[in-house]
């Protein structure tokens, strides 16, 4: 049985917003990942005039638990705070965080639920090296971060020369004498680990150690400039998700050779690094066995290192299309698939005009988003593919907030501009996935 996503339903598997929203960026690095932070000579303020890097088992300077932290949306409105504020607490957990990092905001308010169970017994101070403006916007238009009522240290440097790190989430667990007690990335920031931690038991933590001397324009699996010896034409290489290595993926080119890879990726983001096109399919055109579905595709919520891969492809004189070729070859050897695009016959909205004047915005200052994007946004939210067959390149932004309304509360919406969006049947290209059970 082929399985086609549908919202709220196998939809949520997808780690990135799949596919509409991650492979737009499929070359590029992947911005859940942080530059290697290389520890820094402090100011010298209140008795720290050097940093040494903390690992598990150290604890931390007397003099850190009464530095002044600049922070922003504190809940009692205060603009700094020490660590020392924190310290009848029976565990501290540093939160390095973005505001670009889903993964963080949403550790956050799931941190507060758990907050409230243990009676507060612990404390979450999130850490970023992001300027106070930036931070406080956020926290006024995301609204889990708005849900999770925390505070955020900002401006820092001080506690990532301490503790650094590439990757985000990034947690450091402290008991109130100041000893590190794990240092985890956020998935293991749950009720059953903190009450453990509480207790005084990290057994079951995961220690995440980051490879911090990662070089994006360094060959992953092979020697030399890009690996290629004058005698080899061509090399690739597959593996198992990398631990300590950010999620990225990119191509380089040095004089006569190339170098396209992809790190700690989804499958389907490996194959978009062969199919550009995808950028452009919702998770709806993804034509795929639900057997695939639970073997190779990460689910929300969970580890998921099982379902990440790395792939990297040298050449020496291949031209462009050739070099997707061999991508496409590679991953459907490794993966033990057939891949392509193919046209089926599948249920669809199709969004039409219905007057003559459809073209005509009501107001001349409205604020518009053009077609493509509003079709899109409304493809990911139903999950069913939808098609732009009106003749309008814009449209008002102020409708997307309809998006996720009934059909009949969207459509009333739309035909105030001339528009309708209506279930049909249409011929439309699908990525397909198959078994290969040569």
């Amino acid at each position: 049985m082929n399985v086609f996503f549908r919202a709220g339903e196998l939809l949520p598997n997808f780690s990135i917003k799949l596919l509409y929203s991650a492979l737009l960026s499929v070359l590029c690095f992947s911005m859940f990942s942080l530059s290697a932070q290389t520890p820094r000579k402090d100011s010298g303020a209140g008795g720290l005039n050097h940093i040494t890097a903390l690992k598990i088992g150290d604890t931390i300077p007397e003099a850190l638990w009464n530095r002044p932290l600049q922070v922003v949306n504190h809940p009692s409105g205060k603009d700094e705070i020490t660590l020392n504020d924190y310290r009848d607490k029976k565990l501290i957990i540093l939160d390095f965080w973005a505001t670009w990092c889903g993964s963080c905001i949403s550790g956050m308010a799931k941190v507060k639920e758990i907050q409230r169970a243990l009676n507060n017994d612990f404390a979450v101070l999130p850490i970023t090296d992001q300027h106070s403006k930036e931070v406080t916007d956020a926290f006024d238009r995301i609204e889990l971060l708005k849900q999770s009522n925390f505070g955020s240290i900002v401006e820092d440097s001080l506690f990532a020369n301490y503790f650094p790190h590439r990757m985000i989430p990034h947690t450091v667990w402290l008991a109130p004498s100041g000893k590190i007690l794990a240092i985890t990335d956020g998935k293991d920031v749950e009720e059953k680990s903190i009450l453990q931690a509480i207790q005084g038991n990290v057994d079951g933590l995961k220690q995440k150690k980051d490879v911090l001397n990662f070089d994006s324009d360094s060959s992953i699996f092979f020697r030399n400039v890009y690996g290629i010896d004058q005698e080899i034409r061509t090399q690739s290489a597959f593996s198992d998700n990398l631990p300590g290595l950010p999620a990225v993926s990119g191509i380089r080119r040095k004089p006569g050779a190339t170098r396209i890879y992809g790190i700690n990726q989804s499958l389907l983001l490996l194959y978009g690094l062969a199919y550009p096109e995808l950028a452009s399919f919702g998770s709806a055109r993804i034509d795929c066995s639900a057997a695939l579905v639970e073997k190779y595709f990460p689910a929300a919520g969970k580890g998921n290192e099982d379902k990440l891969f790395s792939y990297e492809l040298l050449t020496r004189g291949m031209s462009l299309e050739k070099q997707r070729k061999k991508i496409v070859q590679d991953l459907d050897f490794f993966f033990r698939v057939k891949t392509g695009f193919v046209k089926k016959k599948k249920k669809c909205l199709v969004l039409t005009d219905i007057s003559s004047n459809s073209n005509q915005p009501r107001n001349e200052s409205e604020e518009t988003i053009s077609i493509e994007r509003f079709r899109g946004d409304i493809e990911y939210a139903r999950g069913i593919p939808t098609i732009n067959e009106s003749k309008r390149s814009s449209i008002p932004s102020e409708l997307k907030k309809w998006i996720g309304a009934d059909l009949s509360g969207l459509n009333k919406q739309l035909s105030d501009y001339s528009l309708a969006l209506t279930p049909a049947v249409r011929e439309i290209e699908v990525f397909q996935i198959k078994e290969d059970l040569r």
